[in-house]
């Protein structure tokens, strides 16, 4: 039902489009625009939730998530006076997440615990399949359903700045955690090729 409902919405956004190109009057088209606005299902911020391996009951802790698969760089090649972007390969991007603890502080011994297991005391890096994890963040449907919108393998990289004041009685205590992509290679939530790789440099 949903994907006839999303193939509905283009097609009547394909013919708002070609209806001005006929002739039909401002007052026309933005009826029509106006009844389809009405009958869209647009997505809304508190339509997600997320699943951590490691942190039961993560989806509580939660409360807000900045996220993306990759990004695309590039480099400007100058051709006489002007210049074309040509892209040169994707690079792994941050995912960052804002927590609310719980008062034994059950969220940050978690990351604490798995960001000590990147890099060791005597100065050497383990291998990714000691710190990688999964992340998991779904949509929610008005049906009641879940969608998974994406699964990236991540790795902690950072516990933000904790600020505790008194005078927030009625607030909750938060704090920023930073992960970062594993890799850019194949499918995001595998990590086995670069295990090999990194167990063959080493």
């Amino acid at each position: 039902m949903t994907i006839f409902s999303t193939a509905g919405n283009m097609a009547a956004s394909a013919l708002a489009t070609a209806l001005y190109s006929t002739g039909k009057t401002d007052k026309y088209v933005g009826k029509l625009t106006a009844r389809m606005l009405a009958k869209m299902l647009f997505s809304q911020g508190w339509q997600w939730a997320i699943e951590i391996d490691g942190l039961l009951g993560g989806d509580f802790f939660v409360r807000d998530i900045t996220y993306s698969r990759y990004s695309v760089e590039s480099q400007p090649l100058k051709i006489g006076g002007g210049e074309i972007n040509v892209p040169t390969g994707r690079l792994t991007t941050p995912l960052t997440m804002t927590i609310r603890d719980s008062v034994d502080g059950l969220a940050q011994r978690w990351f604490d615990g798995a960001i000590d297991m990147v890099a060791n005391v005597d100065g050497t890096v383990n291998l990714p399949s000691d710190y990688a994890f999964n992340i998991r963040i779904y949509r929610l449907l008005v049906s009641g359903l879940s969608l998974l919108e994406t699964e990236l393998t991540v790795f902690p990289t950072q516990r933000g700045d904790v600020t505790l004041t008194r005078d927030s009685v009625s607030q909750f205590h938060t704090y920023p955690l930073t992960f970062t992509v594993l890799s850019t290679f194949g499918d995001t939530n595998s990590s086995s090729l670069l295990d090999s790789a990194l167990s063959f440099s080493l």
